[in-house]
């Protein structure tokens, strides 16, 4: 089954904060922004290739599922990922199912992927 975004009117799909501490317990490099509006993640790659590469495939997981999250590429190998429902400035399950695919795009990099804090 293919996860697709959907209409989050008034707000409908929010998580309420212990929800998302409590998923966030179980995803690693994950971190919540200052508001807890926005999940983060921050890694290093070897080289720019490799980060390109990365946020291309990202792009394209994210189109696949109408779930578009801020992408950064910052000091040509450093890329910056915010996951967040736009619409509704906040997060919902959406956003962790978008998260894990993420995950599982960075563990198919090869070279070793640090992570670094902004």
């Amino acid at each position: 089954m293919n996860e697709q975004c959907y209409s989050c009117e008034s707000g409908e799909g929010r998580l309420n904060p212990v929800d998302i501490r409590s998923k966030l317990e179980h995803m690693v490099g994950w971190t919540l922004s200052d508001s807890e509006r926005k999940l983060i993640r921050c890694v290093v790659l070897s080289d720019f290739k490799e980060a390109m590469s990365l946020l291309n495939e990202i792009a394209e997981a994210a189109e696949y599922m109408g779930h578009h999250p801020d992408l950064h590429l910052k000091q040509y190998r450093k890329v910056l990922i915010e996951l967040s429902t736009h619409k509704i400035n906040g997060l919902t399950e959406l956003d962790f199912v978008l998260a894990s695919k993420i995950d599982d795009i960075v563990a198919k990099i090869k070279s070793k992927v640090e992570p670094f804090v902004l």
